[in-house]
């Protein structure tokens, strides 16, 4: 649950339990006969519980989603400078570029687990994809595969990814390449564009995390 959905949550729910209790001891005063004033009257001991039941689900969300991310951010963080420190390298070979791809991949994906792409659908799985699953397994070659990944209609309210800068570094790394071909100019290039993509990423994910100032900050220019 995102801080946005946390704080209209807890208001909501807070306001909608108040509202409610006022209400119902409001009628009370109104009420003709004795036991529906009693009943009444009770309307808080009733709203107030169950309000404070789905706030702790909500808090629970809450803390559930900000651990995930941090998980995620830490493992961002070291890929981001696998990254930056592979266009360091003088002439890196593909096994090196091979791990900055499959750790830039892992976390694009990682994002996913925490993030739904904005205006993503969740449709229900279609006939055809049920099909080419089944294709797939008794498929007895790989020309059987291709055969069924024709008919694979592609897949609709797929929304967009969320945070496109961590795409787009993957995309640099995998325009710079490896081998001989890196010249000094473009990995100068890739890595400026990397730190710039990061610096632009980092903003957006840290706003998602519950941070505050410290107590006691470590700094000259702090007044």
């Amino acid at each position: 649950m995102t801080g946005k959905t946390f704080r209209f949550q807890v208001i909501g729910t807070i306001v909608l339990a108040l509202c409610l209790s006022i209400l119902s001891l409001a009628l009370s005063c109104y009420a003709s006969e004795k036991h529906y004033q009693a009943a009444l009257r009770s309307g808080p001991t009733v709203f107030i519980p169950i309000g404070a039941g789905w706030l702790a689900f909500c808090v629970q969300r809450r803390v559930a989603f900000t651990k995930a991310l941090f998980d995620v951010w830490q493992k961002i963080v070291v890929t981001i400078q696998d990254a930056v420190q592979y266009t360091h390298l003088t002439s890196p070979t593909q096994a090196d570029f091979a791990k900055v791809m499959h750790s830039l991949s892992c976390r694009i994906d990682d994002l996913r687990g925490v993030f739904r792409n904005p205006g993503e659908g969740q449709p229900r799985l279609s006939e055809e994809s049920k099909s080419f699953v089944l294709s797939v397994k008794q498929a007895k070659s790989l020309e059987d595969v291709i055969a069924a990944l024709k008919k694979l209609p592609k897949r609709t309210e797929i929304g967009l990814y969320p945070f496109e800068s961590l795409k787009q570094i993957h995309g640099t790394v995998s325009s710079l390449g490896f081998g001989s071909a890196v010249t000094a100019p473009q990995a100068s290039t890739a890595r400026s564009t990397i730190l710039a993509l990061w610096g632009i990423l980092r903003g957006e994910l840290l706003k998602e995390l519950d941070r505050d100032f410290p107590e006691y900050p470590d700094t000259p220019y702090h007044s």
